[in-house]
């Protein structure tokens, strides 16, 4: 009878206390924080001294690894999944029996938290891959470079093909139009002489032998200069004139 009596009393303090728990967890408000943020709770406050507390998660997400840091004073903790936390801090009197407890409740956000052995294992992943797309970048960016440099090279080539274009075009638009018309004899000696005559004065002279239609025979031509322009032929010529006493005529250069 008195073991009977005694259970029934245990089965109605542990009834109370869980009804108490149970009111006390229901007016406890929940707070909001970050998955990945340590957060360290200070241990509840009471009106005696307790001899020992035991802090312990009533609730957490199933997939999660976090552990608790305790101490006298705090316990510390980092929410590795986003989902609601429920630690409990427990206190005891040095009979190690419970005076008090008190539920900390809070609700985390965020993406999932790593722990610092995955999260190296994955940075050293990420590494390894940015490492390998550095060097598939070099690869790309080398290849790049080479088709820049053919393609340099290949409008360098058709640059210098353009220019060499344009300049010989230049070249030909350029090439002198005009000479000085000094002798026409039929003997290629004579024609000789009359350039010897004129280099004695300071000009060089040509010869350019051509079929005269009167005498139907070969007849060479003393000519002076090859000039660009009109004006210039002329005035070399009316120089000549006055040096050498001679009649001159400016003849377009075939």
């Amino acid at each position: 009878m008195i073991f009977c009596n005694n259970y029934i009393k245990q089965f109605f303090g542990i009834t109370i206390v869980l009804l108490l728990f149970s009111k006390c967890e229901k007016s406890v408000k929940r707070w909001t924080i970050d998955t990945g943020s340590p957060l360290t709770i200070l241990a509840p406050k009471f009106e005696t001294n307790y001899e020992a507390i035991e802090w312990y998660y009533a609730n957490r997400p199933l997939n999660s690894k976090t552990t608790l840091n305790t101490s006298f004073e705090s316990a510390r903790f980092t929410p590795d999944y986003p989902g609601d936390y429920d630690i409990i801090a427990e206190l005891y009197d040095n009979k190690n029996q419970l005076i008090h407890f008190k539920i900390f409740k809070y609700h985390a956000i965020g993406l999932k938290y790593l722990q610092n052995d995955k999260m190296n294992e994955i940075v050293e992943s990420i590494q390894i891959a940015i490492s390998d797309s550095f060097y598939i970048d070099t690869l790309i960016s080398s290849s790049h470079l080479k088709m820049i440099n053919e393609d340099i090279n290949i409008n360098t080539y058709s640059f210098i093909d353009s220019i060499q274009d344009e300049v010989e075009e230049k070249i030909i638009l350029i090439e002198p139009q005009f000479t000085i018309q000094v002798f026409s004899l039929p003997d290629k000696q004579q024609a000789k002489a009359k350039t010897d005559l004129l280099s004695q004065f300071g000009y060089e002279s040509y010869i350019l032998p051509f079929n005269h239609p009167k005498f139907n025979s070969t007849w060479y031509r003393v000519r002076v200069g090859k000039f660009q322009d009109f004006f210039n032929a002329d005035s070399i010529a009316k120089l000549l004139e006055q040096e050498l006493n001679i009649s001159t005529w400016i003849d377009k250069i075939n």
